[in-house]
């Protein structure tokens, strides 16, 4: 019987029974009637309280029952493999998601232990994760495993579990096969670019390594040399460290016009301040005395944001080519110098016999006999400024032999043009010899003498040869007015005139001089004092005659 239905019958027995009392006026009876009746009243509010309690009980569990339903149909039909499993990772529920992915029927699912789907190198994993799960972890537990579904076939799982208030598991299963291959795909695919970065790398190393030219690249904010190729540290030697600090006050520069070069001038430095710098030729100092000619080009690197992040300079070693072209452009000037006296001398020859010597016999055979000897000479000249140039360009080593210098030195002072009130004397032995390029030797001795004439009005000028300690030494003395203090450090610079006699010549005789004497292995010295004359000295290779 209802709650409802209690109340109801409790009301009719009281009503019945206040019927069949009968009319009285004792006040006990009246009491108890009235009392009978407030029982009553009270009996029907709490009929109509449990009626609508009754009621709203009846809805809310046609609510739970929907809502369980609805639960229901969600975890069954829903999209994602779900399971529940006691603490002891037996299944208690499984979706139809679940059996579809385990290729079970969902019956024969239920009971069995979740591990037998599991790879067994895999399940210790798992049970370590429910042991934490089990001691309290509040935080959802995430596992990946190898699993099979039936008929053994593997795929790759990613498990997520949390407890329930009723202490079972619930589990999501997430086929990530695909996912896994994909990363797979895209670690192999990480590894191939690495791979090909490494040797994309290494080939460009290896190009920069094999460039024929010197590579520098440094870092703008820290002036860190980031990289520098075999070529770079061939030409600067171990003064460049990758990976150190660039110092630039470590050589002296200077321009090809012999002027030094501060380090802000440096073309890496101008590079780093956002300057192009294009095949700028550049002289360093290296700690080993060497002097190379450098041809450098610079540019800056910028970043994405234009930003410069640092310098890269490329530079080669031009000091032979340098030399070809220097001594292609002195070899005219030099010719120039060289031929106009022989020159000017058979011109004078010429115009005397013209004149009317050819007529007289013994004129014509004098002035005939000086155009041959200025002809020889010029041979001898032509010789001579070929092998300079050559050697200056360093594409030949003048041919040495061993010359008797009295030959050389009595010869070269019979051909000198010098006037009635200079004397010219040779000093040598018969026996003193040197070992030299014979042209070039003459030629070097003949722009001494000659430099001796133009500056010498009257007195003497002594060709002398000696042997002294190994040495052969050749002096060219003249009388004549010395050189000023302020002219000798500048004898041997081309062009330079001191002021001769005769206000002719370019200034070009005691350079060529000392290249000629540089180019047989020699070395050439002059000592002057203003007023007292000078003497020219040339230090060779001994050679004693037999």
């Amino acid at each position: 019987m209802t709650t409802d239905a209690a109340a109801a019958a409790a009301a009719a027995e009281l009503e019945a029974l206040r019927r069949r009392i009968p009319p009285t006026s004792d006040p006990d009876v009246l009491e108890l009637v009235e009392g009978m009746r407030a029982t009553l009243e009270e009996l029907r509010v709490a009929e109509e309280e449990l009626s609508r309690q009754n009621d709203e009980l009846s809805n809310l569990q046609l609510a739970v029952a929907d809502e369980a339903a609805r639960y229901r149909a969600l975890f069954e039909l829903a999209p994602v493999p779900y399971v529940t499993t006691d603490s002891y990772f037996v299944i208690r529920e499984a979706n139809d998601a679940a059996a579809a992915l385990l290729a079970v029927d969902r019956r024969f699912v239920v009971g069995k232990p979740l591990a037998v789907y599991i790879d067994s190198d895999d399940r210790r994993t798992i049970r370590a994760e429910l042991t934490r799960l089990s001691r309290g972890a509040v935080e959802p537990l995430s596992v990946r495993v190898r699993m099979r579904r039936r008929g053994g076939v593997a795929f790759d799982a990613l498990l997520t579990g949390s407890r329930s208030a009723r202490e079972d598991v619930q589990w999501v299963i997430y086929d990530v096969t695909e996912e896994r291959q994909a990363e797979q795909r895209l670690w192999e695919l990480n590894r191939d670019l690495e791979v090909r970065a490494a040797e994309r790398a290494e080939e460009l190393e290896t190009v920069l390594q094999q460039l024929p030219v010197g590579v520098m690249i440094v870092d703008a904010e820290t002036r860190v040399l980031r990289r520098a190729n075999r070529r770079a540290r061939e030409i600067l030697g171990d003064a460049i460290v990758a990976g150190a600090a660039v110092t630039f006050e470590r050589f002296r520069r200077f321009d090809v016009d012999g002027r030094e070069i501060g380090p802000e001038a440096w073309p890496i430095v101008r590079a780093l301040a956002g300057e192009t710098v294009s095949r700028e030729l550049v002289v360093y100092v290296l700690a080993d005395g060497s002097r190379p000619t450098l041809e450098i080009s610079a540019l800056p690197i910028r970043g994405e944001d234009g930003e410069i992040t640092g310098a890269v300079m490329t530079f080669d070693d031009v000091t032979a080519r340098q030399r070809r072209e220097q001594a292609e452009r002195e070899f005219v000037t030099n010719a120039a110098h060289e031929l106009r006296t022989p020159l000017t001398a058979i011109a004078s020859a010429v115009e005397v016999l013209q004149s009317g010597a050819k007529e007289v016999p013994e004129e014509r055979d004098l002035f005939l006999g000086h155009v041959e000897r200025e002809c020889a000479r010029l041979a001898r000249l032509g010789t001579a400024l070929l092998s300079l140039a050559r050697a200056q360009a360093g594409q030949e080593v003048p041919r040495s032999e061993i010359l008797p210098l009295s030959d050389l030195l009595g010869r070269i002072a019979a051909d000198l043009p010098v006037a009635g009130d200079i004397d010219v004397t040779v000093s040598c032995l018969p026996d003193v010899g040197a070992v030299a390029n014979r042209e070039l030797l003459e030629q070097a001795v003949w722009n001494l003498a000659a430099n001796a004439v133009r500056y010498t009005e009257r007195g003497e000028i002594e060709l002398s040869a000696a042997l002294e300690d190994g040495h052969a030494i050749v002096e060219v003395r003249d009388t004549g007015p010395g050189i000023p203090a302020e002219a000798r450090s500048r004898l041997f610079e081309r062009f330079y005139r001191a002021g001769a006699r005769d206000g002719e010549g370019f200034g070009l005789g005691l350079s060529i001089a000392l290249q000629a004497v540089e180019a047989v292995g020699g070395t050439l010295d002059v000592e002057s004092d203003a007023g007292s004359g000078t003497t020219a000295r040339i230090t060779l290779t001994a050679a004693k005659l037999l």
